[in-house]
């Protein structure tokens, strides 16, 4: 089961990225640009995720679980997400 999980994990990260070059190649070849939204834009987007997610917690315990979760995920991949921004701006 671990190896079938892994495999699944692995095929369905390759389908996006490669579906992903795809969309970014055709937005490119139509004439789009793209831009980074501001540290403020940012900023407050993680302020109003936060009170939606405590908002959705709030509602029962299902769901402060699931919110819990999430929430110990995003700690234990912040170091992986710091790194690959970094990697990210190198690039631009």
């Amino acid at each position: 089961v671990e190896v079938a999980c892994r495999t699944e994990h692995d095929v369905a990260l390759a389908e996006c990225e490669t579906a992903n070059a795809a969309a970014i190649a055709q937005l490119s070849t139509a004439g789009t640009t793209g831009f980074w939204l501001g540290d403020d834009v940012l900023a407050a987007a993680r302020t109003a995720t936060q009170a939606s997610l405590e908002r959705i917690a709030k509602t029962g315990t299902g769901a402060r679980s699931v919110v819990d979760s999430y929430m110990d995920f995003r700690q234990s991949s912040s170091m992986w997400r710091r790194l690959s921004d970094k990697a990210r701006a190198r690039l631009s």
